[in-house]
């Protein structure tokens, strides 16, 4: 367990797209956030300081932590087994956002050349990829990934795929809307 202080924990929260949980007992606020290996805690002294004033305006009652606190998981299956161009995989509800925890993929190449694979956020540039696999001829390839930070994305922005020839591909994704 680290301990951190306020500006060093809000930070890792902000960058991270990560939850924490509070315990508020007698004078403090206790945070905690767990993220792989990594625990870390804070106190927040009941003061009416800066951190106190800053943790309660913008981070204890926040939408967006409590969505995250109180939201199941999604779990997004999927399945292409044609060739795709900018396939809708996972929309997210109006004013939402997707933030992608991990995925899992199996692709498999029965045709006599390589194939392709791509997830990307809302339009296929090179910034916007999530995701990419080649596959070699008459190969099968299987991919677990836990994505640490998660990765969040724009505001009612789809995660879409294009594969090329004949690639068959089975799927999930998994993560929140917020």
């Amino acid at each position: 367990m680290i301990p951190i202080d306020w500006t060093y924990f809000k930070a890792y929260v902000d960058s991270n797209a990560i939850s924490f949980k509070e315990i508020s007992y007698t004078n403090n606020y206790y945070l905690y956030l767990s993220d792989g290996g990594i625990v870390a805690v804070c106190n927040i002294v009941k003061d009416g300081g800066s951190d106190q004033t800053d943790y309660e305006a913008n981070y204890r009652s926040s939408k967006a932590n409590k969505q995250i606190l109180r939201t199941s998981q999604i779990h997004k299956s999927f399945s292409v087994t044609t060739q795709q161009t900018n396939a809708t995989i996972w929309t997210p509800a109006s004013g939402k956002r997707i933030i992608l925890t991990g995925y899992q993929f199996s692709l498999h190449n029965n045709t006599l050349v390589a194939q392709s694979a791509q997830l990307f956020e809302d339009t296929n540039t090179a910034a916007n990829i999530l995701y990419t696999n080649f596959t070699a001829t008459g190969s099968n390839f299987d991919v677990s990934h836990v994505l640490t930070p998660a990765v969040p994305l724009a505001v009612d922005k789809a995660i879409k795929a294009t594969t090329s020839g004949g690639i068959r591909v089975a799927g999930v994704l998994f993560g929140y809307e917020v």
